[in-house]
C-alpha cells in the first residue's frame, strides 16, 4: 500500500479550531468508485491516489469505501474546542 486515504467528516461545525465544535456523533466517510478515491487531496495539496501491490507486483489503483460513526466522550466536553 502507498498513498493516502482522505475522507469527509459530517456533523462538525465552525471554520477553524477556535470556533469549531465536534458534535457528540459524527460520520467519517471514505468513498471510491472503480478504485479511484472520491477525495484525493486537501485544498492546497497535489492529488494523491491510494495504490496497492499484490505479492510484490506492480502497484494498481486501490480504494477504500466505508462510513464510520465517531462518538465523543461527554465527560468534560471532550471534543469541543469552545
Amino acid at each position: 500500500m502507498r498513498g493516502s486515504v482522505i475522507g469527509s467528516l459530517s456533523g462538525a461545525a465552525g471554520t477553524e479550531a477556535a470556533n469549531g465544535k465536534f458534535a457528540s456523533s459524527n460520520k467519517l466517510t471514505f468513498a471510491e468508485t472503480e478504485g479511484k478515491q472520491k477525495y484525493q487531496n486537501f485544498l492546497s495539496e497535489a492529488p494523491e491516489q491510494l495504490e496497492s501491490s499484490t505479492n510484490g507486483g506492480a502497484f494498481e489503483k486501490s480504494g477504500q469505501s466505508v462510513v464510520v460513526t465517531i462518538k465523543s466522550t461527554p465527560s468534560g466536553n471532550l471534543g469541543f474546542t469552545k
